[in-house]
């Protein structure tokens, strides 16, 4: 009698998914387009991580899991697809690097030198000693697809058919804006195991602005991401498109500022304001030091001239003007020193009136 964990194995398999494939050398991963990696920052994290990949990879993409989303390439892309594809056989003729591997098929050790990495490449992505000009571009799925080079050398080293790893199953989508696209490749990221690397606080931020960049609400943000990390990214964008002074993205990038060190809720207070508009300073204040509470800031300067120059009340305008003239104590002093006189005015002026006289105010407006 078969075992339970084989019965779920055949069941898994059964019910996985079927996806139309589309021959790997049709496919490439262009340069700066993953929303889920900044370009400062490597698909793979050690050699250990690659190997690990490609060893999960060496039966093709497991479709009970994900596939690989890919989208129609325009012209110029098409034509920047063949010169990256140039590049790196270029430098795999230069190469001499051999990539060593205990697969996970045989459990052997496995070493691929540099001319049997060349040999691979262009069996696949070379065709009358030209590179074939690729038709899609990767959307989500990038080290899986990266891989694929490694996860195909390694089986032709062994005498194995290359069908399963230059075959892909894939999702061909087309997209109306950048931030549609964006969407669902962090999406696809945030909600998978196989071939995925945590996305560090850079990575989100840097899908996050292409999101924000083509104006998707906050409810957008959180199909890819838990309900506080989508607020705070959203925040922050909203903050980084006020003030590009501050290069906000740019210091999160260089790894000079960590938003995850960032209150989430003091920086919503900054991004939505409920008083006052929030000034540049709070919110340099705020990155600078994340214990600070964001306030609502005192009066701007262009506020307090508007009433120095247009407020009716003589007292009011001259101390407002002083302030701004940095000339408060030596005109505070001249009014101090007649204070009982200025406040016996004041509560003249304040004092309400008698009934009989604001029915004489009446009559006499009314005539």
């Amino acid at each position: 009698m078969a075992s339970n964990k084989t019965n779920n194995t055949a069941a898994k398999a059964a019910t996985a998914p079927v996806y139309p494939t589309t021959p790997l050398a049709q496919i490439h991963a262009l340069k700066g387009t993953n929303p889920s990696r900044c370009d400062n920052q490597p698909l793979f994290a050690d050699d250990k991580d690659l190997r690990r990949l490609t060893n999960k990879m060496m039966r093709g993409f497991n479709v009970a899991v994900g596939n690989t989303g890919i989208t129609p390439m325009t012209d110029v892309e098409i034509a920047t697809g063949v010169e990256e594809r140039t590049e790196q056989w270029d430098a795999l003729k230069d190469s001499t690097a051999a990539f060593e591997i205990t697969e996970s098929l045989s459990g052997k050790k496995i070493t691929v030198s540099a001319s049997d990495m060349l040999r691979t490449f262009e069996g696949i992505y070379t065709k009358g000693g030209k590179v074939i000009a690729p038709k899609y571009a990767v959307v989500w799925a990038f080290r899986r697809n990266t891989v694929a080079l490694y996860t195909a050398a390694v089986r032709d080293r062994m005498e194995e058919s290359l069908d399963p790893v230059v075959n892909i199953p894939a999702v061909i989508r087309v997209y109306a804006n950048p931030g549609d696209r964006a969407l669902d490749a962090l999406r696809e990221n945030e909600n998978k195991k196989d071939g995925f690397r945590e996305l560090s606080w850079a990575d989100k931020v840097h899908g996050a602005r292409i999101m924000h960049r083509d104006s998707m609400p906050e409810i957008r943000f959180r199909e890819v991401w838990a309900v506080g990390t989508a607020q705070k990214l959203f925040a922050f964008c909203k903050l980084d498109k006020r003030y590009p002074e501050i290069g906000m993205y740019d210091k999160v990038m260089a790894g000079t500022l960590d938003l995850s060190s960032l209150d989430k809720e003091e920086l919503r207070k900054l991004a939505n304001p409920t008083e006052a508009e929030v000034d540049q300073n709070a919110v340099e204040l705020f990155l600078n030091d994340p214990t600070v509470k964001a306030k609502t800031p005192m009066t701007s300067k262009k506020d307090l001239k508007a009433i120095g120059d247009q407020c009716p009340v003589v007292l009011i305008a001259k101390i407002v003007k002083a302030i701004l003239a940095n000339e408060a104590q030596t005109v505070i002093r001249q009014y101090v020193a007649n204070f009982e006189a200025i406040n016996a005015g004041v509560d003249a002026a304040m004092a309400p009136q008698p009934e009989a006289e604001l029915s004489a105010d009446k009559e006499e407006l009314a005539s």
